[in-house]
């Protein structure tokens, strides 16, 4: 059985990484989330912005009124923009954490079904030797039966 304490520590131990591997998942899962939640506010306040806009833009405004308009949209685009950036990388985090995980899972996999196969092997070494001492013992009390019967008969 002493075989198996490495099996089971590298279990415990694979069970540990697959908790870690899991939370970090649902953590990038977490970012991903909110990071999309904030690009859709900033996409929504870029849409009431242009709306607001337009209504105001009916009557007449002066340039620099224009002017300063634009330079909000622009700027509002390019933060827009820039969570996007931070959106595709918060992805390719959920992506690697993902497969860190399925890996993790797949170890552990392995390693119980290894040890499975360990205990298997193991109840039925028990059991061949078990049934090698019944034999053993049968065998002996048949001799015994027979020596008896032997120096009855005689």
């Amino acid at each position: 059985m002493h075989h198996l304490k490495g099996i089971a520590l590298a279990i415990d131990l694979a069970e540990r990484q697959r908790k870690a591997a899991s939370n970090g998942l649902v953590q990038s899962q977490r970012a991903y989330g909110f990071s999309q939640s904030q690009l859709r506010q900033l996409e929504d306040y870029l849409g009431d912005s242009e709306a607001r806009w337009l209504k105001t833009s009916q009557q007449t405004l002066g340039v620099e009124r224009l002017q300063g308009q634009y330079g909000f949209v622009d700027r509002l685009r390019q933060a827009i923009g820039l969570q996007e950036g931070v959106l595709d990388q918060l992805q390719e985090q959920c992506d690697q954490a993902k497969k860190k995980s399925i890996a993790a899972e797949f170890r552990l996999a392995i390693l119980q079904r290894m040890m499975e196969k360990k205990l298997a092997l193991h109840a039925r070494a028990m059991t061949r030797q078990e049934q090698k001492q019944t034999d053993e013992f049968a065998s002996q009390q048949y001799a015994r039966a027979n020596a008896r019967q032997q120096e009855g008969a005689a």
